[in-house]
């Protein structure tokens, strides 16, 4: 029966990808259980470039140890039938993965070089996986070997017990798989991939590893460091707040910290979903003004008021110096007093 629906689901991707996905800006083609994916066309190919967003209720350093245990993915990773590290270290290793996929599609063999990155004044890391086909031997002829892979995980400190990730890659499958089937696996393989990793990222294996990770280490040293931890945050506000003096401003007024995670992490998983998108960013900015106007106990009239002042929302996004929006906010507060 398996085989029977693939063979059907692979006639339907022949008739149905193609040309519906031509254009080169991402597409979103799913956005369910908390996943989004996207899709938009790979430079110079027929293949389809793939990326998927979703936050899970995991420490980050769960995530990391996840996504380093190549040979764990057996037990979360579809049609993962090996996974070996065969060179170098946690965070610069030489990996193979042998794919079982279904009859009547030929096993895949993929060798990738997967290496760790950290940007830590953003409170980000990225393991970066490279293609390695061409410097392995050919051993087992029963497989046809990936010739091409490229992909990126950026994993996201949210709250300390939240996580956002995103996941992106293209890949060829090689042989005769037409390129519609292949793209049609490489989407349903991506969602498949997310929920795995988020059921299975907080079991006692992972926990145990998080728990002796260097990473953990490193999110408690930069957590008990107020000077430290303040810059990792105004980095990530000033990504969608252009003017700096209004950032400099909310750290001598409010927690940053309190800001970045209050409702559970509300904005940066707001931003983590929002492709750099106006609407979400200028979101963003009422999200900040209302957090700011809350603790120093304005009241609720005043502050939909300001988040009604469109005005006043650009002015912070764009840093327009006309409206100065500190004075603006702070006179608030002091009337409210």
């Amino acid at each position: 029966m398996k085989c029977l629906q693939w063979l059907m689901v692979g006639i339907a991707a022949m008739l149905t990808i193609g040309l519906a996905h031509a254009e080169e800006d991402w597409t979103l083609v799913n956005n369910k259980e908390g996943i989004q994916s996207y899709c938009r066309k790979a430079s110079g190919t027929g293949l389809l470039e793939i990326k998927a967003v979703m936050v899970v209720d995991a420490p980050i350093e769960n995530v990391g140890e996840m996504i380093r245990d190549v040979p764990g993915y057996v037990n979360w990773m579809p049609y993962c039938g090996e996974g070996e590290i065969l060179a170098g270290n946690r965070d610069d290793a030489n990996v193979r993965v042998l794919l079982d996929l279904p009859w009547p599609v030929t096993d895949r063999e993929v060798f990738l070089n997967a290496r760790v990155s950290y940007d830590l004044d953003h409170g980000r890391a990225f393991i970066d996986l490279t293609n390695q086909a061409d410097h392995y031997q050919m051993l087992n002829t029963d497989v046809i070997r990936v010739p091409a892979f490229q992909g990126r995980y950026t994993i996201e400190f949210i709250t300390r017990e939240k996580t956002g990730i995103i996941y992106q890659y293209s890949l060829d499958f090689a042989g005769a798989l037409p390129k519609s089937l292949t793209n049609f696996i490489s989407k349903s393989y991506l969602l498949e991939n997310l929920k795995n990793l988020r059921e299975q990222v907080n079991s006692n294996r992972y926990d145990q590893m998080g728990n002796k990770s260097n990473d953990r280490k490193l999110c408690e040293t930069i957590l008990l460091d107020s000077n430290r931890l303040d810059s990792v945050v105004k980095a990530r506000l000033s990504e969608f707040i252009q003017d700096e003096e209004f950032v400099d401003w909310l750290s001598r007024e409010v927690s940053l910290y309190d800001l970045i995670t209050a409702e559970k992490g509300r904005l940066s998983e707001m931003l983590l979903f929002s492709w750099s998108s106006e609407s979400v960013q200028l979101e963003a900015v009422r999200f900040v003004v209302q957090k700011v106007l809350e603790a120093k106990n304005v009241s609720p009239e005043l502050i939909d008021n300001l988040l009604a002042n469109e005005d006043l929302t650009r002015a912070i996004h764009t840093g327009d110096k006309e409206v100065a929006p500190e004075r603006m906010l702070a006179s608030q507060w002091n009337e409210a007093t």
